[in-house]
């Protein structure tokens, strides 16, 4: 029985993996590069899951297809995930995050077991066949066809194209009625050009809201030459990145430095009281960095030179309103992130989530990115990827 996979990432590698009947396997890859992604991520460490273990938790970390999510999580999660590779004599660490890398902090201990493992099952994978047709033939196989006029047969097909469908290929299955939503970027910075004198900087917790659509979350951020990024920023672009896109990402955050902002008028009283000849630049909140709170004093109108014995009560209100929320405006996507991952895909709807299958063709498998699937950075979105591919390889293993 003839099995085509259509791209070599992370699904589609796992697919080969996991294919354990007396199949003839095909990758086609139209690039020629296999597991790219998977190296890269993480830093070249390979962030390849997370580790909380409560579903619930889990799933609350897909902005996009998490309901859906849930059960087939709870069949192949992030624990049978690291047992999987355990097995082949792979080990993981728990960093204080919760992100899982291998033990070697290097991807290519994970991109080498896939290909091994791959290869053991007879997977054959053809580089730089780029698919650009698709079509069911009469007596019911597939026919896979790439830009060079060369064709593949196949009686099944695994989708794992990643985040950017072909446009002609993804026509060929709206023929069909598979509907799709459209690939928007997730995971980004946003230019902020009034924030620049504090480029390098970084906040190591703070909380990022964004009132107009009720967003907010909380972690590191950092400072570009370009407006911000880091933890908080990526997942405000994620969970609204479609939304996001809508305003051409003119858009209006609330920044807070302090977990309880209350505690900086206790903060003034002893400022006042023990510390009243020293400048304000020189006695800031502990937990402000230096160059922030020097930002900050000056966005409120206050010199740094200015006494505590001097800070009045006004700047003190104006001060800690601008601790609580500092207003940002944004007018664009950072020109210079790496985007990782695409918000959009084939609709779920199209699919059975039991087995991955199409609900129009019969043996047509999709996984991975290019399902309408995405999530923060933290393992999440790799570990989509795992558990579509083990539900689809599954699947097809019965077909024999």
């Amino acid at each position: 029985m003839k099995i085509a996979i259509v791209g070599a990432g992370a699904a589609g590698m796992f697919c080969a993996a996991n294919l354990k009947g007396n199949f003839d396997v095909e990758v086609l890859e139209g690039s020629g590069g296999i597991l790219r992604k998977v190296e890269q991520s993480g830093g070249g460490r390979c962030n390849i899951t997370n580790a909380q273990k409560n579903v619930s938790e889990f799933i609350k970390a897909y902005p996009r297809g998490g309901k859906s999510l849930r059960k087939p999580i709870m069949r192949f999660g992030n624990s049978a995930l690291e047992e999987w590779f355990l097995k082949r004599g792979v080990k993981f660490k728990t960093e204080e995050d919760g992100r899982v890398f291998p033990e070697s902090d290097d991807s290519l201990t994970i991109v080498n077991c896939l290909l091994s493992e791959a290869q053991k099952n007879g997977a054959f994978i053809r580089k730089n066949f780029s698919v650009k047709n698709f079509s069911k033939m009469q007596d019911g196989k597939y026919m896979l066809s790439s830009k060079d006029g060369d064709a593949v047969i196949a009686d099944a097909v695994l989708f794992a194209v990643g985040g950017r469908w072909e446009q002609s290929l993804k026509e060929a299955l709206e023929r069909m009625s598979h509907k799709f939503a459209a690939p928007l970027p997730s995971l980004f910075g946003f230019k902020a050009e009034e924030l620049s004198e504090l480029a390098g900087l970084s906040l190591k917790e703070a909380y990022l809201k964004c009132p107009e659509f009720g967003f907010e979350t909380s972690g590191g951020i950092l400072f570009t030459h370009e407006g911000i990024t880091g933890p908080a920023v990526l997942k405000m672009s994620s969970l609204g990145a479609r939304v996001f896109s809508e305003k051409e990402y003119k858009l209006d955050f609330l920044l807070c430095v302090l977990k309880n902002p209350e505690s900086f008028d206790l903060f003034c009283k002893e400022a006042r009281t023990k510390h009243s000849k020293k400048l304000a630049r020189n006695f800031r909140h502990p937990e402000i960095p230096q160059k922030y709170w020097e930002f900050l004093l000056e966005k409120s109108g206050i010199s740094c030179e200015c006494e505590w014995a001097h800070f009045s009560k006004e700047n003190q209100k104006t001060l800690r309103s601008n601790i609580a929320s500092l207003k940002i405006k944004t007018d664009a996507k950072a020109a210079n992130t790496r985007e990782f991952v695409t918000s959009g895909g084939l609709e779920l709807d199209c699919v059975n989530l039991n087995t991955m299958q199409s609900k129009i063709l019969p043996n047509v498998f999709f996984a991975g990115e290019c399902l309408n699937i995405d999530a923060f950075t933290g393992g999440y979105n790799l570990q989509a990827a795992w558990t579509t591919s083990y539900i689809a390889s599954s699947a097809i293993n019965s077909l024999i």
